[in-house]
This record gives C-alpha cells, sequence and structure tokens, in this order.
C-alpha cells in the first residue's frame, strides 16, 4: 500500500500471490501506477479460490471445506478481478493467462487441509466424524494416486501507457 519507492521510476513491478489477502486491493494497483515510469510494465499473478477442487469426500464436507477457503482469504475472488482493477487505473493489458495450480495425486497437502478441516469444524460446519472421514478418504486417496486438490491461477501482464 506505500512502495518504498519513487514516483515514476520504477520499470517493472512482479507481484505474487498478494492481492488475495488485500481488503483493498485497487490502493494497492494504485501504488504499483504511481511507483511505474511511463511504459513500465507489471505482472501480477493471483488465486481465484471460488476455483478451489477437492475430491474424493463426502460432497457436502467438501463443500463446507471449499466455502471456508473463501472465507480465510480477504479477497477470495482476486485472480479473476486483475484484468479489471489494471484496466480500471488506465493499464494497457498486454497478456493475459491461467493455470490449474494442481496439488500431488499421490500426497494430501495436510497444512493447508488441516487449516480448513480446522476452521470449519469449529464454525460447526462439519462434525468430528465427518472431518475424520474425509481425512481418511483423502489419505486413501493418495495412497491409490487418485487424489485430485486444484485452484485456479490467474496472470494478467499490463503496461503504463507512455503518455
Amino acid at each position: 500500500m506505500a512502495l518504498p519507492l519513487d514516483d515514476a521510476g520504477t520499470d517493472v513491478v512482479w507481484c505474487e500471490r498478494v492481492f488475495q489477502h488485500l481488503t483493498e486491493p485497487a490502493k494497492a494497483v494504485g501504488e504499483i501506477v504511481r511507483v511505474l515510469r511511463p511504459g513500465g510494465r507489471v505482472v501480477l499473478l493471483d488465486t481465484d479460490w471460488a476455483t478451489a477442487l477437492l475430491h474424493p469426500g463426502d460432497p457436502e464436507v467438501v463443500a463446507a471445506l471449499m466455502r471456508r477457503a473463501l472465507t480465510a482469504s480477504a479477497n477470495p475472488h482476486a485472480g479473476r478481478q486483475l484484468v479489471g482493477q489494471l484496466a480500471t487505473a488506465g493499464l494497457e493489458i498486454t497478456d493475459v493467462g491461467s493455470q490449474a495450480l494442481i496439488q500431488s495425486n499421490t500426497k494430501v497437502n495436510w497444512q493447508l487441509i488441516r487449516m480448513l478441516g480446522e476452521s470449519a469444524l469449529r464454525e460447526e460446519l462439519i462434525s468430528e466424524q465427518q472431518r475424520d472421514a474425509l481425512y481418511a478418504d483423502l489419505t486413501a486417496a493418495a495412497d491409490e494416486g487418485a487424489l485430485h486438490m486444484s485452484v485456479t491461477m490467474f496472470g494478467v501482464a499490463a503496461r503504463l501507457p507512455s503518455s
């Protein structure tokens, strides 16, 4: 929100997986525009948690964890908003892309799963039995190489017009 850089003195800004944590992303874009020199470039990469997928598991329990993933981030739809935020700030969009970030099909990302599972349990979105059954399903799927966990990442490249 307050980059320690001079006005119009930066050639390139690279910002990865930051906007999902911001409550006021437009202010961050304004700060990027402030520091870019005319013709300077910016690349933003970020997650869109509404695209998160997890398989297998009881659909209701998985849905509860995915709802928790949406509320765990200050800006869960950050990825889909990047183009509009840069365009609104007067930047020229030069490239847009997306790719699914796919976790290993043989190893559960327990750090993330436990964070979401324990949060869903505390918020009474799921029971202990449902949590334990999900953890068992995910473990068995990983042992069989049949686990799927992914989220879509979006990337946008833009340039500050010279004039």
